[in-house]
């Protein structure tokens, strides 16, 4: 089997894979547009080989507030999980957790600690992919045109 390794990679890098599985329905330039972001964002991939086979980007965002549901901790640092994609055909293989698992190492040893948090808004279909994980969900569904989605929030790094 050949090997498996994670590092950083550009925001151009993850745009091909992003919008195969997130939103094959734009337009090449659109998908470029889209994958801009803020500037403090590092995103993070999965190869097997020279192959990217999963990606996740993470940013510097305020945790947004949800009338009535529970709120995550108030970090002093929060970063934003999103744009997290995989390959078709390659679900299942534990790619997408080294990708998180490489950026939340990397956040958390790099910030003081108890300072930071990475939350998310996770679909549905993955509630129980980011519970495997560690993270902790609101527990306020909430629905947009992709279905119901809760907030989850995690403290540290994968064990």
């Amino acid at each position: 089997m050949e090997a498996v390794s994670v590092r950083f990679i550009s925001r151009a890098e993850t745009v091909p894979l992003r919008r195969a599985r997130l939103n094959p329905d734009l337009t090449p330039e659109e998908a470029e547009r889209n994958a801009q972001g803020h500037t403090d964002a590092f995103q993070c991939g999965t190869f097997i080989g020279g192959t990217l086979l999963s990606v996740v980007t993470f940013h510097p965002e305020a945790v947004p507030s949800h009338p009535g549901g529970l709120s995550p901790p108030p970090f002093s640092h929060p970063w934003r999980l999103r744009a997290l994609a995989t390959a078709a055909g390659q679900e299942g293989k534990g790619l997408a957790r080294l990708a998180i698992g490489f950026g939340l190492r990397h956040l958390f040893s790099t910030a003081p600690p108890g300072s930071t948090g990475v939350w998310l808004y996770g679909r549905a279909a993955a509630y129980g992919f980011y519970d495997r994980l560690g993270f902790s969900r609101a527990g306020l569904t909430f629905t947009t045109d992709t279905g119901p989605h809760d907030l989850f929030w995690i403290c540290g790094p994968l064990a």
